[in-house]
């Protein structure tokens, strides 16, 4: 059982969850955004495309740290496509979680950050692509 999420529901998004419910092979797939009508017109726009309902929508704060633990725990891999500056903080997260995390990336000091969590990310047995 794979369970893939998506936090962000812009047009990055919404296309990562779109090839994750094609190619992926999830047995779940969550999309979140912290404005919850957008996740939800998202997961309709996927589903509808899909023309099945394989992806389920979630209004999640990235910038609240038990909202984003609770959507991180159940996932085996998130993919992030929130503006950059959440980046730092929500990889942590994902470690915490023992949840991997793939993002859309950043400043270059930003993906440098992120590689320096190598060694929580490899004792937490996830992998982190900036």
């Amino acid at each position: 059982m794979t369970a893939y999420g998506v936090l962000g529901a812009g047009r990055q998004g919404t296309a990562a969850a779109y090839d994750l419910a094609v190619h992926g092979g999830a047995t779940r797939l969550l999309i979140a955004d912290r404005d919850g009508p957008a996740a939800h017109a998202a997961a309709e726009r996927l589903n509808r495309l899909l023309g099945r309902e394989a992806v389920e929508p979630l209004a999640v704060d990235a910038g609240e740290r038990r909202a984003l633990e609770r959507f991180l725990d159940p996932l085996d891999v998130v993919v992030c496509a929130v503006p950059y500056a959440r980046l730092l903080p929500i990889t942590r997260a994902a470690i915490a979680a023992g949840t991997g995390m793939v993002d859309m990336g950043g400043p270059t000091e930003t993906a440098l950050a992120q590689l320096a969590m190598h060694p929580d990310a490899r004792q937490a047995g996830v992998a982190v692509v900036p």
